[in-house]
């Protein structure tokens, strides 16, 4: 026999997925298929696309925002397992991602520059790896991950950053 499908009433698609073309909807029976924002344990990687948002972090955090003005619902997660609250998922991400951003502005108040020389200084993966022992592949996604924080500390105002040396970004205390 097979199941029978029922009926969901949907609002804003608040919960965006790893690219801007998997938006899950808001289920009024509080219940969120959120792709891939937020997971259980990790957070979703800066994505590839070919056309790229401006500030893809800041996105993402604005999207948490929402999540957060939105009542408490379980976390229908496309990775991991399902979770109570997504509320409290939301506050954890939010607060590791301004942990980040404080780490990362703090590197570049001691002098690091660049994406590259902030990734560095830096833990990586819950086992706290130092940027050159992760493998290329980790390592360049690293430095883009670190590119798009330092991006929001731009964008904040916190920092300033200037194209040089053939395209590479430098970054300075405003």
């Amino acid at each position: 026999m097979s199941p029978t499908p029922t009926s969901t009433t949907t609002t804003s698609p608040f919960s965006c997925g790893t690219s801007s073309a998997s938006a899950s909807p808001w289920a009024e029976e509080r219940r969120i298929p959120s792709r891939s924002r937020p997971l259980p344990h990790i957070t979703p990687s800066v994505r590839f696309e070919s056309l790229p948002e401006e500030l893809p972090l800041g996105s993402y955090l604005h999207s948490l925002q929402q999540l957060l003005a939105q009542p408490d619902a379980t976390l229908l997660p496309a990775h991991g397992e399902v979770l109570a609250s997504t509320q409290g998922r939301v506050k954890e991400l939010l607060r590791h991602h301004d942990e980040r951003l404080e780490r990362t502005l703090n590197a570049v108040r001691a002098g690091a520059r660049t994406g590259r020389e902030v990734a560095s200084t830096l833990p990586w993966t819950r086992r706290k790896l130092h940027l050159d022992d992760l493998d290329i592949v980790h390592r360049g996604l690293a430095v883009i991950e670190i590119g798009s924080h330092l991006d929001v500390l731009v964008d904040r105002g916190a920092l300033s950053a200037v194209d040089e040396d053939g395209g590479v970004r430098h970054y300075s205390h405003s």
